[in-house]
């Protein structure tokens, strides 16, 4: 926002800073998927597709996992602050998921060009499905399903395809202070995590067990006027169920 108030508006750069977000991106997801022990032919291209004369979409991240090629359409925005952002917030996610979908049917007909950018053959890239997702930066609209394609938070991305597990929580033992981890496990191989890929973003652990224990109350709101005027606020429930008892497995003795 400073660099725009100065002056410097993206469409005056040589190189976007879109772009350079990207590039860091696919950085950080390539040494993902290369430290990850479980994979053996997941891969992430090391360069976005660009658009060209019998060509005519950029594709900003693309990865083979497992029996899918996932077509990513990355973004870097600022949180929307009030209710007027949120509102234009969700346009740009609408607009992203549409890009996205398009460019995965492109790609869909021409598996020639994901065989070069992913280097494999062409004939087995174009057994491989295809599923488009809208990548941004923060968490606003995590998981939510636009025409077909999911969004999904960049960190929780990286993490999936670093690895087969992820903590979703701790245990504290108030005495001590010891600090045990709640280690989720969400696949241990590549064919499961290609597998449980779509339904993990469209429920992330991370994100649902808070959403799970969101509760309506009702409460009265003041009057002026002396009528009894009832709003409904929501709160943030405390673990139950086998959220619980897993907490209490794992408490420190």
């Amino acid at each position: 926002m400073w660099l725009e108030k100065g002056g410097l508006d993206d469409s005056t750069l040589k190189q976007h800073r879109g772009d350079s977000y990207e590039s860091e991106y696919r950085s950080t997801v390539r040494a993902a998927i290369a430290r990850n022990s479980s994979f053996s032919n997941a891969r992430c291209a090391d360069r976005e597709i660009k658009a060209t004369s019998d060509f005519n979409e950029q594709i900003d991240l693309l990865i083979r996992l497992g029996d899918m090629i996932i077509v990513a359409e990355v973004k870097c925005w600022l949180f929307p602050a009030d209710s007027f952002e949120r509102f234009q917030h969700f346009g740009k996610l609408r607009s992203a998921a549409k890009q996205a979908v398009r460019k995965a049917t492109a790609l869909r007909a021409r598996p020639d060009v994901a065989a070069r950018a992913l280097g494999f053959d062409e004939a087995e890239v174009s057994a491989l499905r295809t599923v488009p997702i809208v990548v941004t930066n923060q968490g606003f609209g995590f998981s939510l399903e636009i025409d077909g394609c999911r969004v999904v938070e960049a960190a929780l991305l990286r993490t999936y395809l670093s690895g087969g597990s992820v903590v979703a929580g701790a245990n504290i033992d108030v005495k001590t202070g010891q600090i045990v981890p709640m280690n989720f496990t969400l696949y241990v191989t590549e064919k499961q995590a290609a597998e449980r890929f779509e339904s993990i973003i469209a429920k992330p652990p991370l994100l649902y067990r808070f959403v799970d224990r969101i509760q309506p109350t009702l409460m009265p709101f003041p009057s002026l006027i002396g009528a009894k005027t009832m709003v409904t606020i929501f709160h943030l429930a405390d673990v139950a169920g086998e959220e619980r008892l897993l907490s209490q497995m794992r408490a420190p003795t």
